[in-house]
């Protein structure tokens, strides 16, 4: 009997896939393995776990066909065969946006498509996922010298997602970028409740930051670090001890990862730019929500 979560998008979304796969495999003591083959030909991502201490099992070419044999597709784009083997039981598409229960209660062998965006999927593993993504080898020399100064200070992460969700044609029309509102508003939160707060800026367009961004407390721009080593951000945002989130499930993560009960955490109350699309699960109940 085995698992096998689809990966796909960046390493936001990824972590997600992987949390609700490991935590379906504990919960029925089956083997749980990675289907990474979307990469193959993907251009807008890549497969981004390696550096982490997780389960990587990967699922071979063969095993996803067996299971991509019961997908569930529209009637009108199946084979006989298709629909004669089409099993929504086995293969779990996700149906909606936020937290799905019946999710849970599947298997024990399942492929699961979606993105799962909710900790509820996996909140009762937390511990052992906390153990799993720390990083396989140590951080660089300017990462280390990085994380010194965030923990020898009252550090808030600060977290501004551009890119994509502002160059590309269909990203920018569903994901949309946080305004400077909200990131004024949620500064403003963040000095009348954290003691000398440091605030320390990590971004995908460093440039746009440093120009928009400018809190009147002390503050860094984390600036060293591209996309193939963008996991060094993700592990030096979840050292900081409060953090103000951005529309992105890779800020999503940094906040999350850091384990403490005491953590202020920000984010937008509109996650997608598109109402459609909207995830009422995807923050813990204890995250802040300032209007964006």
């Amino acid at each position: 009997m085995t698992i096998i979560v689809k990966l796909q998008g960046g390493l936001g979304n990824q972590l997600f896939q992987y949390a609700i796969g490991r935590a379906l495999a504990i919960k029925l003591k089956t083997e749980f393995k990675i289907d990474k083959t979307l990469f193959d030909n993907y251009k807008f991502h890549a497969y981004s776990l390696d550096p982490f201490n997780i389960i990587e099992n990967f699922a071979t070419k063969k095993e996803v066909k067996r299971f991509k044999r019961f997908q569930v597709r529209h009637k009108r784009f199946c084979k006989p065969y298709n629909i004669l083997f089409a099993d929504k039981d086995r293969y779990i598409q996700e149906r909606q946006p936020y937290f799905d229960s019946e999710v849970l209660e599947k298997g024990p062998n399942i492929y699961l498509d979606g993105y799962w965006q909710s900790e509820k999927y996996f909140k009762h593993i937390k511990n052992t996922l906390r153990v799993e993504l720390t990083l396989k080898k140590p951080l660089s020399v300017v990462s280390s010298k990085i994380k010194n100064e965030i923990e020898s200070v009252n550090a808030v992460a600060l977290h501004v997602r551009r890119g994509l969700f502002v160059t590309h044609p269909v990203f920018s029309q569903v994901h949309g970028s946080c305004s400077l509102e909200y990131y004024k508003k949620a500064l403003t939160y963040i000095c009348k409740h954290v003691k000398d707060p440091h605030i320390f800026v990590f971004s995908d367009d460093h440039e746009w930051a440093r120009e928009n961004i400018k809190p009147s407390c002390s503050s860094t721009y984390i600036e060293h670090t591209d996309a193939s080593t963008d996991y060094e951000d993700l592990i030096l945002m979840s050292c900081c001890k409060h953090f103000i989130l951005a529309n992105s499930t890779f800020g999503w993560w940094g906040a999350w990862l850091n384990p403490s009960e005491n953590k202020i955490v920000i984010g937008p109350d509109k996650w997608y730019k598109k109402e459609k699309f909207e995830n009422k699960d995807i923050f813990p109940d204890s995250w802040i929500k300032l209007p964006n």
